[in-house]
Formats: structure tokens, C-alpha cells, sequence
């Protein structure tokens, strides 16, 4: 799952990305400087319920801003510094989220047919 976020990853002043279940569970997490505190650590059901309906959102706190896009499986938080290129982001996700639909959907008979890399 990860080549799915080396381009938002590879976006300057982008500090980490997580993607969550609506249940709050982190179904992925990559950063660029690791948190003190592993995301799996902390309790998300309460942000990722506030968050349900809501398409896209900006946050800023201190010196972080925080990109939130929901989807009907998923809410992505990608965290950046202040300055960091929103447009490119924006972008990114608009081209990474069908695809995140795709893999979450191919369950089932889809994962015996899947192209191997060779």
C-alpha cells in the first residue's frame, strides 16, 4: 500500500500520512520524522467520527496543517508544515483515491486473479 502515497510522501514540507477505517482504526501510517508515539497508540474513533461527512478539510495547529479527505470507506490525513504546496496535495489525493477504492474493494475471488510483478 505504501507506492499508493510515495507521491504525496515525496511532496516538500509533507511530514507523514495516515489512512484510517471509518471505525477510527489505522489501516496505514508512514512518516517522514517519526512521532514520538506510535499512531496505533492512540484512540482516532472520536476524530474520524467528527469527521464523517465532511468531503475535505484544512486544519492548522501551531506549525503543522493537517489535509483531511473522507471517502465512503475512508477518512486520509496527511500532515504538512505550514508551507506546504495544498494545490499539490489536493491533486495527489484527487488521483490516489480511486485507486485506494480499488484495493479496498479487490477482496474476495479479485485476489487470485491479481497480475503478479515479475
Amino acid at each position: 500500500m505504501k507506492e499508493l502515497f510515495n507521491d504525496i510522501l515525496g511532496i516538500e514540507d509533507i511530514r507523514g500520512v495516515m489512512l484510517f477505517s471509518l471505525d477510527g482504526e489505522v489501516l496505514f501510517s508512514e512518516f517522514v520524522s517519526y512521532p514520538n508515539i506510535s499512531p496505533e497508540a492512540r484512540d482516532w474513533h472520536p476524530l474520524v467520527e467528527a469527521l464523517i461527512g465532511v468531503r475535505e478539510g484544512e486544519f492548522a495547529f501551531e506549525k503543522y496543517r493537517f489535509y483531511i479527505r473522507s471517502t465512503s470507506l475512508h477518512c486520509l490525513m496527511v500532515i504538512m508544515d505550514i508551507f506546504a504546496p495544498v494545490s499539490m496535495v489536493r491533486l495527489n489525493c484527487d488521483l490516489l483515491l480511486p485507486s485506494l477504492q480499488q484495493t479496498t474493494k479487490s477482496k474476495g475471488l479479485g485476489q487470485f486473479f491479481k497480475k503478479k510483478n515479475s
